[in-house]
C-alpha cells in the first residue's frame, strides 16, 4: 500500500544503573562489579493531582542497599561511582528515572478470581494491525484463540470517546463539564471509572498511559483530582519528558525512556503488575509509538510478540485479556482515502476468554464468536468486562430513547443482526453501516457548493473567538459532496444528510464533516462538533 513506510527500530543508548523489579530497586549488579564508593539518591515523584506533582527529599543508598518503593511507583536517582581502575581518576556519574510496582494492602485472589488485562495502541485500527503487526495479529488469532470483532465500530471522535465509553460505560456528556474550554475548576469524577468499581470489589488497579501532555482525560478535559488507579504514571511520566518538551526537542531520544524504548518501559511494567499475588486490573495504553506515525507501529512487532507469548503462558487460565485500538489513524495522506475513513471508525478490537470462565460458561464463548460480525461498540465493551469479572451489576442500564435495547451489551450473550447505530448510540457521521447509503453530488449541483460553504462557516464560527490565534480559513477547493437521501423519520420534518471534505488555507487545512439539510428552512445544520473532523495534521504557518 502506498501509505504504508516501513520503519527502522527503537534503538535507545546507554545504560541504567538502576533497576528495580516489583517494589525493590538496587544499583545492576554489572555497576557495582565495575565501579566502586556507588551512592545514589532518590526521589520519589508523588502525585497531588492530575495537573499538579511533588518531589520528595532524596534518600541515599550506598552499594547494593536496597531502595524500596513506598509512597510512589516513579522516581528519578542520582548516582555516582569511582572506577575501580587505577587510570581512571574521575567519579561516573549517571542520572534516570525509574519505576516499579510498591505494594499496597490488596485483596488476596481466591478460586473465583479473574483478572483483567487491556493493552491498547493509540490510532489502530483493525485492517490496520493486519498491515504493520502481522506476526502479532497472527499469534492473537492462532495461538491465543483470540476472537476479533470484525464490526466494531467507534461511537465518536478520538481517543475520549472510545475510552470513555469502555472505561466507565459513559459517554463524555454524562460526565461532569470538565472540558478545559468550558472552565478550570470542574474535574473528573473517579468514581464512575471501571478502576473505582474493581477496586471496591478487592481488585488492585492499574492505568498505565503514556503521552501525558496530551493524556486522554487531561488534553481537552481537565483531569482526576484523585489518582484514578492504585498505580498510575501521569506524574512520573509527565516530570520524565518535562510535560513533552523532550517529545518536541527532537526525535533521537524520543521514543526511549532511559535504556529501552518507552513502549517496552510500559509492556515491562505491565508484566510486573500482573505478577502480584492479588485481583489485578490493568489498563495499558500506549500512544507515542503510534500516534504520530502509524508507520512507527511495526517497529513494535518483535517486542509485542514477546509480550504475548509470556500472556499466554502465565495468564490465560484466569485473566480476560483485550488487545485493541482507540480508532484508527485520525489525520494524514490516508486519512483523506475513503479506506482512511472506514479504518478510523473501526479500531481493532480481540478478546481472549480466559479459560476458567470458559468451563464455568459453556456458551460464553460461542456467544462471543457469533457477535463478532455483529454491530459492537466500546458500550458493550465495558458491559463484557464487568461480566466476565462477576460484576453485570454495575453495568449501565441506560437505553437510546425509542430503542428497545440497552447501550451496552454483554459480548457473552446474544446480540441482535438488526441492532442499529442508533441503537448503539453511534453518531450518524461515524456509522460505518450507513456508508452504503451514500450518494455522490455533482459539482453541478448548487448543493455541491453549498455543503462546502457551510462547512467552512462551521469551522470559522468555531474558531471565533480564538482568532488571535486561529486564522480565519479560505476555501480553496471542494474535494467531495455526498448526500443520503433517507430522510429523517422524525414527524413533520423533511431533513437530507450531507457530508463534505474540503480543503482551506492558510495551512492546507482539510475539514471534513456532516450537515443536516432542512428543505422547508433551505439552510444546513451541524448539530455538533462531533460531526466535524480535521483530517489533516496542524503545521507552523
Amino acid at each position: 500500500m502506498k501509505y504504508d513506510e516501513q520503519m527502522p527500530k527503537v534503538v535507545c543508548y546507554g545504560q541504567d544503573w538502576v533497576v528495580c523489579n516489583m517494589s525493590e530497586c538496587r544499583v545492576h549488579e554489572e555497576i557495582l562489579q565495575s565501579l566502586k564508593k556507588v551512592v545514589c539518591h532518590y526521589k520519589d515523584i508523588i502525585y497531588v493531582n492530575d495537573n499538579k506533582y511533588e518531589i520528595a527529599d532524596p534518600v541515599t543508598r550506598h552499594g547494593d542497599e536496597v531502595y524500596k518503593l513506598n509512597r510512589s511507583d516513579g522516581f528519578k536517582v542520582s548516582c555516582s561511582g569511582i572506577s575501580k581502575k587505577w587510570y581512571e581518576i574521575f567519579p561516573k556519574r549517571w542520572f534516570g528515572y525509574k519505576a516499579g510496582i510498591r505494594q499496597i494492602k490488596a485483596t488476596q485472589p481466591d478460586e473465583n478470581t479473574i483478572n483483567v488485562l487491556i493493552v491498547g495502541f493509540d490510532s489502530t485500527s483493525h485492517n490496520g494491525i493486519i498491515r504493520k503487526m502481522p506476526k502479532s495479529y497472527k499469534f492473537l488469532k492462532t495461538e491465543m484463540e483470540a476472537v476479533i470483532l470484525n464490526g466494531y465500530n467507534i461511537v465518536g471522535d478520538g481517543t475520549p470517546d472510545a475510552l470513555f465509553p469502555i472505561l466507565s460505560g459513559m459517554n463524555e456528556l454524562q460526565h461532569p463539564p470538565a472540558k478545559r474550554r468550558y472552565s478550570n475548576n470542574i474535574f473528573l469524577d473517579t468514581e464512575p471509572f471501571i478502576f473505582h468499581t474493581a477496586k471496591l470489589n478487592g481488585y488492585e488497579t492499574a492505568y498505565f498511559e503514556d503521552m501525558p501532555w496530551v493524556g486522554t482525560f487531561q488534553y481537552r478535559f481537565n483531569g482526576f483530582l484523585r489518582q484514578p488507579a492504585d498505580h498510575y504514571l501521569r506524574s512520573f511520566l509527565t516530570e520524565e519528558t518535562k510535560s513533552g518538551q523532550k517529545w518536541y526537542s527532537g526525535i533521537q531520544n524520543r521514543y526511549c525512556l532511559g535504556e529501552k524504548p518507552q513502549y517496552l518501559f510500559l509492556l515491562d511494567l505491565t508484566r510486573q503488575f500482573m505478577k502480584l499475588n492479588s485481583k489485578r486490573f490493568c489498563f495499558t495504553f500506549m500512544g507515542d509509538i503510534s500516534h504520530d506515525d502509524f508507520n512507527q507501529i511495526s517497529t513494535v512487532e518483535d517486542d509485542f510478540v514477546d509480550f504475548l507469548k509470556h500472556v499466554k503462558t502465565n495468564l490465560l487460565e484466569d485473566t480476560l485479556v483485550i488487545v485493541m485500538g482507540d480508532h484508527g489513524q485520525r489525520f494524514g495522506p490516508i486519512r483523506a482515502t475513503f479506506e482512511g475513513k472506514v479504518e478510523e471508525r473501526m479500531a481493532f478490537m480481540s478478546i481472549i476468554l480466559p479459560e476458567k470462565l470458559k468451563r464455568e460458561r459453556k456458551d460464553a464463548l460461542n456467544y462471543l464468536k457469533q457477535n463478532a460480525d455483529v454491530l459492537t461498540t466500546p458500550f458493550d465493551i465495558h458491559t463484557t468486562i464487568l461480566d466476565v469479572i462477576g460484576l453485570k451489576q454495575h453495568a449501565s442500564d441506560y437505553a437510546v430513547p425509542n430503542s428497545n435495547m440497552k447501550r451496552g451489551l454483554s459480548l457473552l450473550e446474544p446480540i441482535s443482526v438488526l441492532r442499529t447505530c442508533a441503537d448503539a448510540d453511534i453518531l450518524p457521521y461515524w456509522c460505518v453501516c450507513m456508508n452504503g447509503d451514500w450518494k455522490t453530488v455533482t459539482k453541478t449541483d448548487p448543493k455541491f457548493t453549498e455543503a462546502g460553504v457551510a462547512l467552512l462557516s462551521y469551522v470559522n464560527r468555531a474558531t471565533n473567538d480564538l482568532r488571535e490565534l486561529c486564522a480565519e480559513r479560505k476555501l480553496k477547493l471542494i474535494s467531495w459532496v455526498l448526500i443520503n437521501e433517507n430522510k429523517d423519520s422524525r414527524a413533520g420534518q423533511k431533513i437530507t444528510n450531507y457530508q463534505a471534505l474540503i480543503i482551506t488555507s492558510p495551512g492546507h487545512g482539510i475539514f471534513e464533516g456532516m450537515m443536516e439539510y432542512d428543505n422547508e428552512k433551505d439552510m444546513f445544520l451541524i448539530k455538533s462538533d462531533k460531526d466535524v473532523s480535521r483530517i489533516s495534521a496542524y503545521v507552523a504557518l
